[in-house]
């Protein structure tokens, strides 16, 4: 399956950008949980005022393990076929 195909399937009743508490009721975790995963960088989120809001996008790439470098394999391996 790739990328993209996951990117529209996966958490559809969610809004593009998440609030921690939509990330907490995903991922069955405490709001100190992810506000640690994203201090670690191992969840990126951007903060436009006080709160942070995370990238439906990345939360995906997080859930499933998804780097850069595997980000670039699956884009070249799209534009191949």
């Amino acid at each position: 399956m790739s990328l993209n195909r996951f990117y529209k399937t996966m958490f559809r009743k969610y809004d593009d950008l998440l609030s921690v508490a939509d990330v907490t009721d995903i991922l069955c975790i405490s709001r100190h949980q992810v506000y640690s995963l994203i201090q670690s960088n191992q969840l990126h989120a951007i903060k436009p005022g006080n709160a942070f809001l995370i990238p439906k996008r990345l939360l995906i790439d997080y859930v499933l393990g998804v780097t850069n470098e595997v980000k670039q394999e699956s884009s070249i391996t799209q534009r191949h076929n």
